[in-house]
């Protein structure tokens, strides 16, 4: 399965450069305790963290990410929105528009919820379609090879069920 394979992955987090200033190894350490905890206010360390991102990619393609900061703007973390819940809008030129217009409507149980600005949400499908501001997950590729298949084995199966004889 593909979310075990890269929740697999080792890495690590390091400077390509030989000689690192106090100010880089300060940010090194700072980027290091956000991938321990990349979401604290939900409780998702790494793993769980990179688990629901790739659910979301795999099933819907609507990766949907808001960068949460305190009340000075200092970053918290990276929390994770149902991208099923969220309305990309645009514009006259099929583009999102720009702020301080809203870009996206979140929507819950049928009633805009939040409006956000291009800056405040980070909506990014992984297949980009130019007809849609919506992408295309693997899923939903992979169900029109699946319904082939299975209307292949449906007319398979009738030749030995009715016959090849017609009425």
């Amino acid at each position: 399965d593909v979310k075990g394979q890269v929740e697999g992955m080792s890495f690590e987090l390091a400077s390509d450069q030989e000689d690192v200033s106090p100010k880089l190894q300060k940010q090194i350490e700072q980027a290091k305790a956000w991938v321990r905890m990349p979401d604290p206010l939900r409780g998702l360390t790494w793993r769980g963290w990179l688990a629901s991102v790739l659910e979301e990619v795999l099933v819907t393609d609507a990766l949907t990410l808001y960068p949460r900061t305190d009340r000075a703007r200092r970053p918290i973390g990276l929390q994770q929105i149902d991208g099923a819940t969220i309305k990309p809008l645009v514009d006259d030129l099929g583009q999102p528009p720009l702020p301080p217009d809203p870009a996206y409507q979140q929507i819950i149980h049928g009633q805009v919820e939040t409006w956000f600005n291009l800056g405040e949400l980070w909506y990014l499908p992984r297949h980009r379609r130019p007809d849609t501001p919506y992408g295309r997950s693997p899923v939903e590729m992979v169900l029109v090879t699946v319904n082939l298949a299975l209307r292949a084995q449906i007319h398979d199966l009738a030749f030995y069920t009715e016959g090849t004889l017609p009425e």
